[in-house]
């Protein structure tokens, strides 16, 4: 396409160009890497969110996925991601940010012992 070589793709969720590079191209197409940007993440995370509540009620409420627990969860993402993308290492970065995602939930209701 457009006589370029694509290593990496920043996707947005809807996009068919990485199925179309990988048909087309067939070459080096299929080592093409799909990244997702920051915000297609947080509107995800957010977006399933308020799914899991709506699919199970109970999980509303005090001491629950409150809506303002969802809102500090998708902001405590966001800012995990602005501060892992500063950092040199990309591997050790991306493996870091997979443990403050995880930590994220813990970390909003209460438990700060994972973080050793």
């Amino acid at each position: 396409m457009h006589g370029l070589r694509y290593m990496w793709l920043v996707d947005d969720g809807d996009s068919s160009v990485y199925a179309k590079i990988h048909e087309e191209i067939p070459v080096w197409g299929s080592r093409v890497q799909k990244l997702q940007g920051s915000n297609h993440v947080c509107k995800c995370l957010r977006s399933n969110l308020e799914k899991l509540v709506e699919a199970n009620p109970h999980c509303q409420g005090r001491n629950h996925l409150t809506k303002e627990v969802r809102i500090r969860l998708v902001s405590a993402v966001r800012c995990a991601i602005r501060i892992r993308s500063k950092e040199e290492n990309l591997h050790h970065a991306s493996i870091k940010l997979e443990k403050d995602i995880r930590n994220s939930v813990h970390h909003m209701f209460g438990n700060h012992n994972r973080f050793l």
